[in-house]
């Protein structure tokens, strides 16, 4: 905590952080909920579920971007400004319930969150760099407080929000699009403190930005191998196989609760409430489990590993 007071450029990338990760978690729960309004609600709902996951697949590819964007600050201005124009169109757009604005929310929501990973790749090598190497961990797990306090306070806010204006889905969007605007201006504002030198392993990164997506690709799995070698353990595929598949169960569950609380009651909540009370429930599971890495299950062991 002590370092976001003395080091103003972690704080201009922290609250930069904080506005745009919390803006993207406002209007998270408040789509399924949109969702859930349409004719067709549990395949609307269904749909929504897929349309969260999809950006999953664009992560690692946006990161390969993020690695070789030269002027990451200028790329992470120009990031929060565009989803904020996105969710000013998404507040024009959910102005009615209709299937052609759902269909304009899954894309808004799709490339939002693509952006979001993009950027999140461009802030890395900031705080890298901004940060003494014996400050890197702090730096690292308040970040990732961050995003968590982010997620649970963003799915709350929009919830509330959504109570207070009896289903006004056009003013969350456009407060959505607000929080993303004030993440922009901060960056904007601070951008002389966040200046990044060209190392010399930027340099080379730069040079091999013209490999091919599955050379890219290769280079990233031989990395993530030699790593897990190097910590001594072995069988590192099905190690990969096991993380993918524990994550998948996990993801899928959400969805299903998404459709199970269209006609089924949480302690007589309504459904948005319900869907909060199960995020927040989850979130606050993560948080624990993180905090607890040496309990009964992380002294375990797969029969591969």
């Amino acid at each position: 905590m002590k370092l976001l007071f003395r080091n103003p450029a972690y704080r201009i990338l922290t609250l930069s952080r904080f506005f745009n990760a919390f803006g993207a978690s406002i209007f998270n729960l408040v789509f399924i909920v949109y969702a859930s309004i349409l004719s067709q609600a549990s395949f609307a709902v269904a749909m929504a579920n897929i349309v969260m996951i999809l950006p999953t697949f664009f992560t690692v590819f946006a990161g390969i971007r993020a690695d070789y964007t030269r002027d990451k600050v200028k790329w992470m201005v120009y990031s929060g400004l565009f989803q904020a124009v996105l969710f000013f169109l998404a507040a024009l757009v959910v102005q009615q319930a209709s299937l052609f604005a759902f269909s304009s929310l899954c894309l808004i929501n799709v490339i939002s969150d693509i952006i979001s990973d993009f950027a999140g790749g461009l802030r890395m090598p900031l705080i890298k760099e901004k940060v003494a190497e014996d400050d890197l961990m702090e730096a690292y797990s308040f970040s990732q407080f961050i995003t968590y306090i982010s997620a649970i306070g963003g799915q709350a806010f929009g919830v509330w929000l959504l109570a207070l204006s009896v289903n006004n889905f056009s003013l969350v969007a456009g407060i959505n699009a607000c929080f993303f605007l004030v993440s922009a201006t901060i960056l904007f504002l601070g951008k002389s403190k966040l200046s990044l030198s060209m190392s010399s392993a930027d340099g080379e990164n730069l040079k091999n930005e013209k490999l091919s997506i599955k050379d890219q690709f290769l280079t990233i799995y031989r990395n993530l191998r030699l790593v897990f070698l190097k910590s001594g353990q072995k069988n590192f595929g099905f190690m990969l196989f096991a993380v993918l598949l524990i994550n998948s169960l996990g993801g899928a569950l959400g969805g299903i609760y998404n459709i199970f609380f269209l006609s089924h009651s949480l302690l007589n909540f309504s459904y948005t409430e319900a869907l909060f009370i199960n995020q927040f429930c989850v979130l606050v599971a993560v948080i624990i489990s993180s905090l607890t890495g040496n309990d009964y299950f992380g002294k375990q062991s797969f029969w591969f590993g």
